[in-house]
């Protein structure tokens, strides 16, 4: 299914958390390669170099956006969990970092109801791979089945 049969059977909100990462890595390298000055006169490293680094920045700020959306102005903790076991309910084990700075919002909570949100920036990575660059040199016309 293309992307426009996607859109029109109201499939966006997976269209976003499949690619995320990807499409906003593609819409900064576009505007750089629009900028004739600058793309065109990167060497192959370097234009891979920049996409490296345009991945970290964007990775680090949907897993940002991410936390402060799920977050919804509740104080939060990221915790990993450890274990989970099933009898007559179900007890999760989480490990959380001893310095954060909500964790004495979390003693004061103690036999309190808390909002556990199951999932992370994780569910939002994908589609980075799909950023390339341009070949210092292009491809030969007829080799390799190229036209």
């Amino acid at each position: 299914m293309n992307t426009k049969a996607k859109l029109d059977t109201g499939a966006a909100p997976e269209i976003a958390s499949e690619t995320m990462v990807g499409d906003l890595m593609q819409l900064v390298i576009d505007e750089l390669k629009a900028a004739p000055d600058i793309w065109p006169k990167l060497g192959e490293r370097w234009q891979r170099d920049v996409i490296v680094r345009t991945r970290q920045r964007v990775e680090d700020a949907v897993r940002q956006c991410v936390h402060i959306i799920a977050s919804d102005h509740r104080p939060t903790i990221v915790a990993t969990v450890e274990s989970v076991t099933v009898k007559d309910g179900i007890k999760a084990v989480l490990t959380l970092p001893k310095s954060d700075t909500q964790r004495h919002e979390l003693f004061d909570s103690a036999g309190r109801s808390c909002l556990i949100v199951v999932g992370g920036a994780e569910d939002y990575a994908g589609g980075a791979d799909q950023v390339k660059v341009d070949p210092d040199q292009p491809p030969l016309v007829g080799i390799s089945g190229n036209v």
